[in-house]
């Protein structure tokens, strides 16, 4: 489906009867968490308003207790049925949601996917029209490693490897 309007959405929900809609975020660790409501609940609106049914406070790194509410805006050029939900009486849409603070609040700026679209307008605004973006995998190669535990090991960890 080409990048669809809201209410283009809606009637492929209905068209597909698309019984959930998966509210998908990422968390700073980069794990997707995400919020399933009933797809007759998603209304246009939600798209302009957002969707405020994300506690910040229950997502590691995001807020703190007296902080937290937030509020989810689901981007229409994500929309996807999960694939193990097609055939299946639970058929499922998913849609990547931008985070903002709530009550009006601006953009959520620890919001991963708000990190990397600033980082491809910055990019753009460098007078490029291609980045290529990838997780950094590292790890390590020891010859050995030998734990000397120690007095010394209970206030330093590093101290006894």
């Amino acid at each position: 489906m080409a990048t669809p309007t809201p209410e283009k959405l809606l009637e492929f929900i209905k068209e597909k009867n698309v019984k959930w809609v998966d509210l998908q975020f990422m968390d700073i660790p980069g794990y997707i968490q995400h919020i399933t409501i009933p797809s007759y609940t998603l209304k246009e609106e939600d798209f302009t308003d957002g969707i405020g049914k994300l506690d910040g406070s229950s997502i590691k790194g995001f807020k703190s207790i007296f902080e937290s509410d937030m509020r989810m805006f689901p981007d229409p050029s994500t929309c996807a049925i999960l694939p193990w939900t097609d055939n299946t009486p639970h058929r499922t849409l998913r849609l990547i949601c931008d985070l903002y603070d709530a009550f009006g609040g601006p953009r959520f700026t620890r919001d991963p996917r708000h990190i990397a679209q600033r980082a491809e307008e910055a990019v753009e605004k460098a007078g490029f029209d291609l980045s290529y973006w990838g997780p950094e995998l590292e790890f390590f190669v020891f010859d050995s490693v030998r734990l000397l535990p120690s007095y010394s090991t209970a206030r330093d960890a590093w101290s006894g490897t």
